[in-house]
Order: C-alpha cells, then structure tokens, then sequence
C-alpha cells in the first residue's frame, strides 16, 4: 500500500485523503488512487490548470473550498470521471469558462456558491448530463 502523501491524512484504506488547510500552492504527489473523497479546502489553488488533477479514478467527492481558486481551466479536472458532488464555494472566481467541467459526466452535485461569479455562458453546464443541483 502506498503511503499518504506528506502534509495530508489518509483514512479507511486510503479511501478518505485530507490536504486541508496546509498551505498548498499545488497537489501533492502520491495521492492514493483508492481515494474516493480528496479533501482540499482552505489552500491556495489560484488557478486549477489543465491536467492539475491526476487520474482518480475511484474519487467521487471533492473539495475545494476556501482555497482561492481565480480561475479554471479546460481539462483541469480531466482524471476524475467518478466525481458526483465537488465543492468550489467561497473562492474567488469571477467566470467558468465553458468546457470548464468537460469529462465530469458523472456529476450530481457543484457547489459554487459564495465566489464572484457575475453570469453563466449559455453551454457552462452541458456536458453535465446528471447534475442536479447547483448552488
């Protein structure tokens, strides 16, 4: 079994990986391909570029908040296929670009809540074939 990556806490087999609140500028390397929650919040992400995520393939539940996102890139969450629920609140971004949530078809559940968003581009939303809830 692989370890948990330093400045983080694994749990249940590696299945529950918490990163938070540890002063992150970007991903850790390791994290567990069991994982099925990442918790990231309360770390400073300012831009989630394209490929910032690494092949999750289990993870279903993210979380990004308090982290200082600004901006989102096309493919920035391109391994996490499985993912059904992502929290995005109290960040500091201004638009979603649309493409922005390409290849999270599985998604139920975003939380964008408390950013600065002023308006969404028709089409922000498509590819999410099972969203439910947006906040």
């Amino acid at each position: 079994m692989a370890l948990c990556p330093s400045n983080c806490s694994c749990a249940a087999l590696q299945r529950f990986v918490s990163c938070a609140n540890a002063s992150l500028a970007w991903l850790p390397v390791g994290l567990p391909h069991a994982a099925v929650e990442l918790d990231l919040q309360h770390n400073l992400f300012p831009t989630l570029e394209a490929g910032f995520f690494p092949d999750l393939p289990a993870l279903t539940t993210l979380y990004l908040g308090s982290s200082r996102v600004e901006w989102l890139e096309t493919g920035a969450f391109g391994g996490l296929g499985s993912l059904y629920h992502r929290h995005l609140d109290h960040n500091l971004l201004r638009a979603v670009p649309t493409g922005a949530f390409t290849n999270l078809s599985s998604l139920i559940f975003l939380h964008l809540e408390h950013n600065q968003i002023a308006h969404l581009l028709p089409g922000t939303f498509s590819s999410l074939k099972h969203l439910l809830c947006w906040t």
